[in-house]
């Protein structure tokens, strides 16, 4: 198995590079589409914001926490809840069946968490609309 996965290895390091140097010069073209600069400007722009990002990192980390917990929960309760206690036959089964009872069932939202869902959701997803009508010329 260390063998195989040390042969991998090398055949995965080319095309991994190749992908994030065309993300690079991607993030270059609309640099200088949306201000009109030279390739280089564009590129130490786009450096200077990565350092940013680098050194404020923690900054960037309490909303993608929230984020992860409130994915962690829907994934849970549609992806295992509904679907695979679907294949294992507890859809629809009654409360009295302790096996489906025990593994295929997620507790409601109770009170301000319901809220707190859907405050995290909405924006999560406005955060993109907005950031296109501020960025649409």
């Amino acid at each position: 198995m260390i063998a195989f996965l040390l042969a991998v290895i090398p055949g995965l390091i080319a095309p991994t590079l190749t992908f994030l140097t065309a993300m690079k010069n991607v993030q270059v073209q609309i640099f200088q589409a949306r201000t009109g600069h030279a390739a280089d400007v564009a590129l130490a722009a786009i450096q200077g914001q990565a350092a940013v990002q680098t050194k404020w990192w923690f900054a960037a980390l309490p909303p993608a926490i929230i984020g992860f917990v409130i994915a962690f929960y829907v994934a849970k309760a549609i992806g295992w809840d509904v679907v695979v206690g679907s294949f294992s036959g507890c859809a629809g089964a009654p409360a009295s069946d302790p096996t489906c009872h025990r593994w295929f069932e997620t507790d409601a939202l109770k009170g301000d968490l319901h809220m707190v869902f859907l405050v995290v959701i909405t924006g999560y997803f406005s955060v993109s609309l907005v950031d296109k009508f501020l960025k649409a010329k």
